[in-house]
């Protein structure tokens, strides 16, 4: 993955390989306040690089308050015009999510501390997205694996200030298969567009 103003800069090399970036229909990168920013997954946690030039970027500053985030799967962002906001998973049963102001100086001011979305004994989430309709509202969509039975859903924030309270959570399709992925997308008018599918591994 190359990112850059005039000449690239390959981010593997940034990052230390290509494990902490996917899944590729997963965001991980923005442009805001006059610099790129470009996250990933690396030791348990998932972090974030800025860039004024797509060149030099700046030292990793750590995202994430729990371990274990694991691989890039695990964690997607997305930025509205003012907020980014994160979802994560852990290799075990729980989604968070966060909300928080970039600056122009590369910092983030969180809005509030890591919220959890959901958490069931024994399930494990996996593959998220995240986008936010034109109020606020976060939607979140992710593979739901309850004893190796994978189901695409989607969830609803009903807050739109950082906090975390689900107004709905629904499953896509009932249909089992370990790669179910829902991704989330931003229309306008509070209206938002999600797409689900089943990954197949062709020769």
């Amino acid at each position: 993955m190359s990112m850059g103003i005039g000449v690239a800069t390959k981010l593997d090399d940034v990052v230390g390989g290509t494990n902490g970036i996917y899944q590729s229909y997963q965001k991980k990168s923005f442009y805001a306040v006059g610099r790129f920013w470009f996250f990933y997954c690396e030791h348990l946690h998932a972090w974030y690089r800025t860039s004024i030039d797509g060149v030099i970027w700046s030292d990793a500053i750590q995202v994430t308050t729990w371990a274990w985030v694991g691989g890039g799967r695990r964690f997607s962002v997305f930025f509205d015009g003012e907020y980014m906001h994160y979802v994560s998973t852990s290799e075990g049963d729980w989604l968070r999510y966060r909300r928080g102001l970039v600056n122009r100086d590369g910092t983030i001011a969180w809005s509030q501390p890591e919220q959890t979305v959901i958490t069931i004994a024994g399930q494990n989430f996996m593959y998220p997205t995240i986008a936010v309709d034109t109020d606020g509202y976060a939607f979140i969509g992710y593979n739901r694996n309850i004893a190796m039975a994978h189901t695409p859903w989607l969830i609803k924030n009903a807050n739109n200030d950082g906090t975390w309270a689900t107004d709905w959570n629904v499953q896509l399709n009932a249909g089992a298969h370990g790669s179910w992925t829902a991704t989330v997308v931003q229309l306008i008018a509070l209206r938002m567009y999600v797409v689900y599918a089943k990954g197949e591994f062709r020769p």
